[in-house]
């Protein structure tokens, strides 16, 4: 499990009142309790009061790029599924917190997100390999629906597809488009036209 620390956004800041409630040091996470910052030394001691601590695998502080991100984190999985396995990256948290930044990065400002840098290590493999092709398919979990993101069928977004566990004891949702994907401007044009159906 890691944990990406986002910078304060502008508007956080803009009036001069803004600090920062928690902060990081190796792998672990200070988060105060009380209305007043985080102060850690070079060393790692912290210098205030009314902390909790938590411990994780990894943990990103404001300066870490998606790149650093993906490289400790994700690439090992994408290269299981390039050995033939699954895998699954996932990010949580509450709504601002830079998820979608994290996972889909900034198309306005060239910045790659996780998806980019896993698109280009399963495009260079299936380049290099006879018989591998990729497909997409994009689904929201969303207030207890689940949707088919890239359905041709617009009407299909207010249907929830119907989850079940295949003879081979895998959870598949009923009826969800897999889209072949020839080119990562594709697949970030498929992405980009689920992104915009997205509840």
């Amino acid at each position: 499990v890691a944990v990406r620390v986002r910078p304060p956004l502008p508007r956080e800041i803009e009036d001069g009142a803004f600090h920062g409630c928690l902060g990081s040091f190796g792998a672990k996470v200070y988060i105060t309790t009380s209305d007043k910052p985080v102060y850690i030394t070079k060393e790692g001691q912290v210098k205030s009061g009314d902390i909790r601590e938590y411990g994780f695998d990894h943990v990103f502080d404001e300066k870490a790029g998606t790149g650093e991100i993906f490289r400790t984190c994700c690439s090992a999985p994408v290269r299981h599924v390039i050995s033939g396995g699954n895998a699954s990256i996932l990010a949580y948290g509450q709504t601002g917190t830079g998820k979608t930044f994290t996972i889909s990065g900034d198309r306005r400002k060239s910045s790659k997100g996780i998806i980019d840098h896993a698109a280009e290590l399963l495009f260079a493999h299936s380049s290099r390999t006879d018989g591998v092709e990729l497909y997409v398919s994009y689904l929201q979990l969303y207030r207890r629906m689940v949707t088919d993101l890239l359905s041709p069928k617009p009407a299909d977004i207010e249907k929830s597809l119907k989850l079940r566990e295949d003879t081979n004891g895998v959870v598949v949702a009923e009826g969800l488009h897999l889209v072949r994907m020839e080119s990562l401007g594709q697949l970030r044009e498929a992405l980009s036209h689920g992104q915009s159906r997205r509840a």
